[in-house]
């Protein structure tokens, strides 16, 4: 909402502007009677540059006078050509007002390059952004350099998706420009989802946006789902390591990957490796400024003895060393298409680079860059051997020695070398310690040269006088160059001529084919004749034998349908049999285990009985005896008895009676 608001506020503002140069047109028009337009209208002699300025005064506030629309015109000059179908707005100031000014303009017109970078768009510009890339047809766009966050990114981000013709997207950063994009974790989810639905875009810069290991490791969950993108620049992005390699082995479609300024550490190396093996796209592979150390090195260099693709390797800055370099230098020879190495800034010394120049003459490799490493006289002597050897040539055309300590020794050795070299045709020794007392022969030496057309030695101890002729000599060299040019003209000539003569003959020989074709036309247009009736026939054929399939599919599909249901029936029939039938078989079970039970109990009964049965008469005969024991004792107790009895009856007797 706030994005939209802004947007609004912009339209009126820009209104009012159209209205004061309206009320100024008609002022001017006034005071010459009428008849002269407006003067700013004028100069541009193009309404979208008109437009464009008097939006950029509101967006600086600026006074929209003929001065100041003098100098946005030399501006706009200088960055376009007439004709073109790009349009360079870089570095213009321009701000909300004027890209919602641009957006209309170019609903028009059609640039298939618009360069936006290094102006103060910001997020509440990305609605115009948005109509930009829905009605201009552009295919590459560079918004680099314009405070542009995530969220103002999540605002277009639909429209990046579903367009179709943008194959070219920078958000990135124009180095040296205050006005920083940082697209943040935010950023990156979107990119990731741009990456995913989107399979148009092949190139995409979003260098130093804050984007994080997070972020890193998102971007290379989508990269590894596209096939289309060939450009990733992720460069300054604070990746680190655990968001580097996700990246790094989704990269296999890649034809350019830049990981610079990553703080990327030497566990990079095997991801690196992998890459360099498996992919059959990659190009240039930018890893500067990093920390890959010798062990990042070491597997940097399996990679690219096994890798047929890769033209340029930038390692500047990774602190490799001497046994870096040797590693990197020993699998040089297979790297068949490597043509640019970049090893500055590596602490190497005489002995890496000495392997290095052992391993050249057998590489391709075109241009060589190792400025601020410690190098010496000795090591440069070698190399100067090396270069002038006409047994053992090297393809190197372009080399950068600059800021490595080399003194008049060095140089001398160099320009001995070059005088009859005819590869060699950039130099760069800046920044070394090269003295005035070398600059005779070094004049006398490179006058003897004829294919150095640059020489750059700033920031050594040479005069003035002696770098303007220098400079002469190389101007020379290719004013040369360009007058061997129409030779080669002159021989392209008679080999179209050549090629003519041949053309002429094949025409002549072309034509009595036509004839016999003329010839073969007549009877094919009779078999395309007899060809149509024989296809009607086989027409009808197939739509009777098409109507007999249908039917038998028909019967077909009815007799599957009765033959699943019987299927079905049976199957469940089978299913319920077989309830029952586990359920007997649990009965059965049961009942036998209960038979066992009772057949236990029944042999216990029985040997009870049986005990019982031996033991009874035992007992029978004890009791009798008992009983008759018994009997006795009664016998005997009922005697006496009996015998008290009469002893009472006695005593009674005998007793004296109560008076």
């Amino acid at each position: 909402m706030l994005a939209r608001k802004m947007q609004v506020q912009s339209w009126i503002i820009l209104n009012q502007g159209k209205d004061d140069d309206k009320n100024m047109q008609m002022k001017s028009g006034a005071s010459k009677g009428g008849v002269s337009g407006n003067p700013i209208a004028e100069l541009f002699e193009d309404q979208l540059y008109t437009d464009l300025f008097n939006a950029r005064c509101h967006d600086t506030g600026e006074t929209a006078n003929l001065e100041n629309a003098k100098l946005f015109k030399e501006d706009l000059l200088r960055r376009n050509v007439k004709n073109s179908n790009a349009l360079n707005l870089q570095s213009l100031r321009l701000g909300i007002n004027s890209i919602i000014a641009l957006s209309n303009a170019l609903q028009n017109r059609k640039y298939e390059k618009l360069n936006l970078a290094d102006n103060a768009i910001s997020d509440y510009g990305m609605h115009a952004i948005k109509n930009i890339i829905n009605n201009s047809g552009v295919k590459s766009l560079n918004l680099a350099s314009n405070m542009i966050s995530g969220e103002g990114l999540e605002l277009f981000l639909d429209d990046l998706i579903a367009n179709t013709n943008l194959k070219h997207l920078d958000i990135g950063v124009v180095e040296g420009s205050m006005r920083k994009n940082s697209l943040g974790i935010q950023g990156a989810v979107c990119i990731s989802a741009m990456l995913i639905r989107n399979k148009v875009i092949e190139s995409l810069s979003i260098n130093d946006n804050d984007l994080g290991p997070d972020g890193g490791e998102c971007i290379g969950i989508a990269l590894s789902q596209n096939e289309t993108l060939k450009v990733l620049k992720v460069s300054e992005n604070d990746l680190k390591s655990e968001g580097a390699i996700p990246i790094i082995k989704s990269a296999t479609n890649l034809e350019h990957l830049s990981l610079a300024k990553n703080f990327m550490k030497s566990d990079v190396g095997k991801p690196l490796a992998k890459l360099l093996k498996a992919s059959k796209q990659l190009k240039k592979l930018y890893l500067e400024f990093n920390e890959l150390m010798v062990q990042g090195a070491k597997w940097i260099a399996k990679g690219i003895q096994q890798n047929k693709t890769l033209e340029i390797l930038n390692i500047k800055g990774n602190i490799i060393g001497d046994d870096g370099l040797i590693l990197i230098a020993q699998s040089l020879r297979d790297a068949v298409n490597l043509k640019e190495l970049d090893i500055s800034l590596n602490e190497i010394g005489p002995t890496g680079f000495q392997s290095l120049c052992d391993i050249l003459p057998y590489s391709n490799i075109q241009t060589l860059i190792c400025n601020k490493n410690f190098l010496g006289d000795e090591v440069l002597a070698y190399f100067a051997n090396m270069i002038s050897d006409p047994s053992n040539p090297t393809k190197l055309k372009k080399f950068d020695f600059s800021s490595c300590r080399l003194n008049d020794t060095a140089l001398i050795y160099l320009i001995n070398a070059l005088q009859n070299n005819k590869n060699i045709s950039h130099v760069k020794l800046s920044d070394n310690f090269f003295s005035e007392n070398v600059e005779a022969i070094l004049l006398e030496t490179l006058n003897k040269n004829t294919s150095l057309i640059d020489i750059a030695l700033n920031g050594n101890r040479f005069s003035h006088s002696c770098l303007t002729k220098i400079k002469k000599i190389t101007q020379r060299n290719m004013k040369m160059i360009e007058e061997q040019e129409p030779n080669k003209l002159k021989a392209e000539i008679y080999r179209l001529r050549y090629e003519h003569q041949k053309l002429e003959q094949a025409k002549s020989l072309l034509k009595s084919q036509k004839e016999e074709i003329e010839k073969v036309r007549g009877y094919r247009e009779e078999l395309v004749e007899q060809m149509q009736a024989y296809k009607q026939s086989e027409e009808t054929k197939r739509e009777n034998l098409n109507k007999y399939i249908q039917e038998q599919r028909k019967l077909i599909q009815e007799k599957e349908q009765l033959i699943k249901a019987k299927n079905d029936k049976i199957q469940k029939m089978e299913e319920e049999y077989d309830d029952k039938l586990k359920e007997l078989r649990q009965q059965y079970q049961s009942e036998l285990d209960r038979k066992k039970e009772l057949d236990k109990e029944l042999a216990g009964v029985k040997q009870e009985l049986e005990d019982i049965e031996q033991s009874f008469p035992k007992e029978i005969k004890s009791l009798k005896e008992q009983i008759s024991n018994a009997k006795k004792k009664t016998e005997e107790y009922e005697e006496k008895t009996k015998q008290l009895a009469d002893e009472l009856r006695k005593l009674k007797a005998n007793a004296p009676k109560k008076t």
